[in-house]
């Protein structure tokens, strides 16, 4: 066969051009990811229902309609129980998640901020490991956190932050109870009065100092 009728069969085996790849890649569509959601509160009144829970949930769920999450019921877990007097370990609706995570049912955890993990440094590193082992990424409504090292000291950096939020408060109540026992001459350093007496106002605060009371009628009275 001449060289003019020649047929060149390497032409179909062309690579194709970036453009070409780009173009490929543009009309394959994405796989949405799936996120768990894990809301917090210290005090146990506020159990799912109440404004405040609403509040974070609400929080979470339009952060993760803006990110294209799939967002489904069950990967949604809801907790009022205290970060500082109950360890992790002790938490249903976290180990509930974490569990989840485990069995690779969604794909990142969001949460209101970081103090919803926890409120001890150690406790949220060790949850972050957790989830970065089951193939899990953990995001707050204003930061992502990846496994690169400049995550983890951000990470770091905020779960500290947060235990020492814990030792200030804690130092700040310590101090108005003292006080307010010198100030009110609290017999039982209790906010509530104990028996045989009762709270009166004072010119600085309400019901802010304790006194002796007698019975008078059906109520108690202060001793003249």
């Amino acid at each position: 066969m001449s060289k003019e009728t020649s047929i060149d069969h390497t032409s179909n085996t062309k690579p194709r051009s970036y453009v070409e790849q780009l173009s490929w890649e543009y009309l394959m569509p994405k796989r949405r990811e799936r996120a768990g959601r894990y809301i917090r509160e210290s005090d146990e009144r506020l159990i799912p229902g109440t404004t405040t829970m609403e509040s974070g949930t609400k929080l979470v769920n339009e952060y993760c309609s803006r990110q294209g999450y799939i967002c489904e019921p069950e990967h949604e877990w809801r907790e009022a129980i205290s970060a500082v007097e109950v360890p992790y370990m002790e938490r249903k609706k976290l180990l509930a998640m974490l569990a989840a995570a485990k069995r690779r049912e969604f794909d990142v955890l969001v949460i209101p901020e970081i103090r919803a993990l926890a409120r001890r440094q150690i406790e949220v590193l060790i949850i972050y490991d957790m989830l970065q082992k089951y193939g899990v990424r953990l995001e707050t409504v204003k930061e992502k956190f990846g496994e690169d090292a400049m995550s983890k000291a951000i990470l770091s950096l905020r779960a500290m932050f947060v235990e020492i939020e814990v030792e200030q408060s804690k130092a700040r109540i310590m101090r108005g109870r003292a006080d307010r026992v010198l100030i009110g001459k609290a017999p039982n350093n209790h906010p509530k009065a104990a028996f045989g007496y009762i709270l009166v106002d004072t010119p600085q605060e309400i019901k802010g100092k304790y006194v002796y009371a007698t019975l008078k009628g059906s109520q108690y009275r202060p001793f003249c």
